[in-house]
């Protein structure tokens, strides 16, 4: 927790040194997500992307891009794709690939680290293999975590939200520091629930000697079959008639409700291939919301509408304006 708890300063800190306590969480929570995840691949070697222009400009690097309409191109019009994709610019990484194979090639001396059990793996691994592995996991860290973080901070920045706000200052105050509050889980929930990281299908193959019965329908073998996350979490059955609505509550009410609606909540994804980051994630967002609310307020800024609605991109979703402008006022 500590890196977690330095990053959640360096959040604060920004927020302070700011003009009139106005910044941009889309940016600043991606530059938390990718703090934290670094942190916890590389140990001392992380990026510190708050407060380091170098660190930035590998958030900005791996984060402000439009990759799924090269993707598409390349998809659905191939004769034509190399005359479009030529109008448009590549996606490129190299101060990000500059960054890892650095961090990578040295043995670390920190053994909390993913570093150092790819570096000891038995099979042994290979420099690029290690650090690919290293790459993908800093990926998957920062634009699912960091999106999350700011559909969160705005939502309940809403003024329609503001008296759940004190609700959940009031928690805080009545647990000890580090304590997930019921409330505080119930918010992270709803907000995962409506803007899941990951909307958008991951597709299964059935088994390939036997047919599968899923819902009354029998599906053949070696068949593809998914599910979508933002279907799933609409669905009136599960989560109720106002399924379409922000509602925290939900999550307190019923025992057995709850347990319904946590089989029908698929923002981590289900199984063997669950998103292995859940923890680490979910333990940054408890953090920074918790010593957030715990010293200020938020607020949208009149005249000032972000740009909230979800964007798909090749794996993940992320809000379509790509800025998101809060005012943090102290308590």
């Amino acid at each position: 927790m500590d890196g977690i708890e330095e990053r959640s300063q360096a959040f604060l800190r920004k927020v302070e040194s700011s003009e009139n306590g106005v910044i941009d969480v889309y940016r600043y929570a991606h530059c938390f997500a990718l703090d934290c995840a670094s942190h916890f691949l590389l140990g001392k070697a992380g990026i510190k992307s708050i407060e380091e222009k170098s660190g930035m400009e590998i958030m900005e690097e791996m984060t402000y891009h439009s990759s799924l309409k090269n993707q598409l191109l390349t998809l659905y019009l191939q004769p034509l794709s190399t005359i479009f994709l030529s109008l448009f610019p590549q996606r490129s990484t190299p101060l990000t690939n500059t960054y890892i194979i650095s961090s990578c090639l040295p043995p670390t001396q920190e053994p909390q680290s993913l570093l150092h059990a790819l570096q000891h793996a038995s099979p042994s691994l290979s420099e690029p293999q290690i650090a690919a592995e290293t790459l993908d996991h800093l990926a998957a860290g920062i634009d699912t975590t960091g999106a999350s973080l700011t559909y969160l901070l705005h939502t309940l920045s809403l003024p329609s939200n503001h008296t759940l706000q004190e609700k959940l200052h009031q928690s805080f105050t009545s647990q000890p520091q580090n304590n997930p509050t019921p409330c505080l889980n119930a918010i992270i929930n709803e907000t995962l629930r409506l803007y899941p990281p990951i909307p958008m299908s991951q597709p299964r193959l059935t088994s390939p000697s036997k047919p599968r019965l899923i819902d009354r329908y029998l599906i053949p073998p070696n068949s593809t079959v998914s599910v979508q996350a933002w279907s799933l979490h609409r669905n009136p059955t599960i989560f109720g008639k106002d399924a379409e609505t922000f509602y925290p509550e939900r999550w307190l009410i019923d025992e057995e409700r709850v347990r319904e609606m946590e089989r029908g909540f698929l923002a981590f994804g289900r199984g063997g291939r669950a998103c292995t980051g859940r923890d680490l994630a979910l333990a940054e967002m408890r953090h920074l919301i918790q010593i957030v609310y715990t010293q200020y307020r938020t607020k949208t800024i009149e005249g000032h509408e972000a740009d909230m609605e979800m964007e798909d991109q090749i794996i993940s979703s992320r809000p379509r304006g790509q800025e998101c402008m809060l005012i943090f006022e102290r308590r």
